[in-house]
This record gives structure tokens, sequence and C-alpha cells, in this order.
């Protein structure tokens, strides 16, 4: 007889766990014996009155909760894996907890183990993984296999992938080996941190990025200046977001509030470059300038007409000048250079208008070169 493998009972047990038994109160009752019949010389009684029949059995009770294929995914890896899982951490046993974790691991691999349980294997090959520095590189395989097939889990596996760099920073002694390892422990932190940043958890990314610009000037890495520059994006754009936050509160406790509208027309105009956002604040007691250019902004650059791209353009560059943080500074700028492009575009006619734009257009490039922005190709924002 052929050997049935392990995890094609799993598929099968995870499928059936989505089938309930069939609860107390479903089961079949046994038909009740049937009374005796009453002897017919015996004289027929007179009808009773009718009474309310008492209940003869307590109400059906609920029925049980399904059980999640994550429970049930647990509860197979218990059965097949749970006594030698306990026992290697019970005794601390590094090089079995890391034959293990493989084993976990190669497990997770097969192509018809479904993904809960392929992320209940990679989650436990990672925590027998770090008891032992032969278990790290399948603890760095297992955290990416868990981050693909269950993103709901992906802060845990890059948790423990982290935790593996670090180990090996710290334990690295040659130079060449710690310059090695630092290198991998700051490339994970700068991306997690990243993913942290756009995620909106603010003080995660910036911990990270201080962390990996610790690591990058110990092991003297030229991304130093990089990674700093990019802690600083990350609070500035904190700030920014705790301001827009109080901003919009503001507005909508007190619609009135003229002054906290404008504020909010200006935040989503130029730092969160979102004219379209900001058109939806404009009324009839908002700035004139306001008034008039950022409902026009907000059409966008293609339904400008010539002479409103001029007007457009040299309104950008207006706000680029008064921008408080370097991004919002080069996104007015690139605002400013799609109109004027656009206005050139337009204006066919070899006049002081022509030369005015593009001599704006000159000045707008050099700007952007200097902060390190590479201008995109023209013709567009």
């Amino acid at each position: 007889m052929s050997r049935v493998h392990p995890f094609m009972i799993i598929t099968v047990a995870l499928l059936a766990a989505r089938v309930l038994p069939l609860g107390a109160a479903e089961a079949v009752k046994p038909s009740e014996p049937a009374r005796s019949a009453a002897p017919a010389s015996e004289p027929a009684k007179p009808a009773q009155p009718a009474k309310s029949a008492a209940p003869t059995s307590a109400p059906a009770p609920a029925p049980a909760a399904p059980v999640s294929d994550a429970a049930k995914a647990n509860e197979i890896f218990q059965s097949i894996y749970g006594d030698d899982f306990k026992r290697v951490t019970a005794a601390r046993d590094g090089a079995g907890a890391a034959a293990l974790a493989a084993k976990l691991f190669e497990a997770a691999q097969a192509t018809d183990v479904p993904p809960v349980m392929a992320a209940v294997l990679c989650e436990k090959a990672c925590e027998l993984g770090l008891m032992d520095p032969r278990g790290y590189d399948t603890v760095l395989a297992a955290s990416n296999l868990l981050a693909r097939k269950a993103p709901a889990k992906a802060d845990a596996a890059h948790d423990a992938a982290i935790s593996v760099r670090q180990r090996q920073y710290d334990a690295a002694v040659m130079p060449a080996d710690r310059a090695r390892a630092g290198s991998l422990y700051v490339n994970i932190l700068v991306s997690t941190a990243a993913a942290k940043a756009k995620a909106g958890a603010f003080d995660e990314a910036i911990k990270r990025y201080r962390q990996a610009g610790v690591v990058a000037r110990a092991i003297r890495l030229p991304a130093a200046s990089d990674i700093d520059a990019a802690e600083k994006r990350v609070l500035d754009l904190q700030k920014l977001s705790a301001r827009l936050s109080m901003l919009t509160s503001q507005v909508k406790a007190d619609p009135a509030d003229h002054e906290a509208r404008d504020q909010l027309v200006q935040l989503l105009l130029v730092d969160c470059d979102k004219p379209v956002d900001a058109a939806r604040f404009i009324d009839a007691t908002s700035d004139a300038a306001l008034r008039k250019y950022v409902p026009a902004a907000a059409k966008g650059v293609a339904a400008a007409p010539e002479l409103a791209c001029m007007e457009l353009a040299d309104w950008y560059r207006g706000l680029a000048a008064a921008a408080a943080f370097p991004a919002s500074k080069t996104a007015m700028l690139l605002r400013a250079r799609a109109y004027y492009q656009r206005f050139l575009g337009l204006h066919s006619a070899a006049d002081i208008n022509r030369t005015k734009a593009e001599l704006a257009l000159k000045m707008i490039e050099t700007d952007l070169e200097k902060m390190g922005v590479k201008p995109p190709r023209r013709g567009g924002p």
C-alpha cells in the first residue's frame, strides 16, 4: 500500500473543518414507545378541559461556533509536531530546534499545503530557528514565506528576520564579517522602516531609521546620510499628519472657523500636494487667491487654458518659495514646471510671455537639480 503524505491529511482535515458535526439538538431522537390500549370493557371517562401543556424538554442549545481554519491548523500542528516541539523547547535543545525548524519549513513549502497551514508552520519554524544560530537561515527563509502566505502577519515575519540580522551583526568579530552583517541588518531596517512610514506607523519607522543610521555609521556605509535624510522626511510627515488631523477636527467642529479652513486648504494644497482635496474646503470666505487658483488647479494641468497656465505656473512658483518642507517645495516646483510646459505648447508666438516662460522653466529645472531631484521628462508633471 502506498504511503499517505501527512499533508494530504492536513489538506483534507482543513476542508473537513468547515463542516460542523450535528449538534445534540439535531441528533435523531428514538421514537417513544406506544401506550397500551385501554381495555374495551372499561367505561369511557368524561372529557376533561384542556390544560396548557408543560414543556417536556429543555430548549435546543445554540449551534456551536464554527472552528476557524487557523484554529484547525494549530490543532493539526499540535497533533503532528506538538510532542517534538514541546520536547526541544523545554530542553532548550538548539540543534534539535534548528533541525525541527528546517523540517517545518520544508513542509510549509509543499504545494498541497493550504496557506493557513503554511503560515502556522512558518511561525513555528521562526520560533524554533531563533533558539540557535544554526536555525537562522531557516528563520530568514520562513519569515519571507510567512509574509507572502499571510500578509496580515508580515510585521511578525519582519520582526523575526530583524532579530536574526541583529544577532548576526552583534556576534560578528572580524571587520569584514561585521561589515557584511551590518549591511544586511541596515537593509532590512530601512526596508521595514519605509513600510512602516507608508502605513502611518511613524514612531516605529523613525525608530528603525535611527537604528539603521547608528549601524551604518559604525560600519562606515556611504548610505548613512541617505538614511538620516529618510528619517527627517518621516519626522516631517509625522508633523504634517498631526497638523492635518488637528485642522480637520477644528473645521469639522466649527465650519465657521475661516482661519482654520484656509490653513487646512494651504496644508492640503502645498504640503500634501492634493489640490482636489483642498478645493473641497474652499468657500465664499476663503482667501481671494485661494478662491481663484485652487479650483482651477483641482481641474488638472490638461484642463488649463493658455493664459491660465502662465498664471497657475507663477502661482505655484510662489507656493514653492514658502513651502515648509523640502518635499513640498519639490512638489510645487514640479507643478509649476508642468504648467509652464503646457503654456509653451499652446503659445506659439515668439513674444515676451514665451521668453518669460522659457526662462522660468530653466530656473525651476536648475533648482530641482540642486535639490537632488531629477525632473521627469518634459511633457507632463
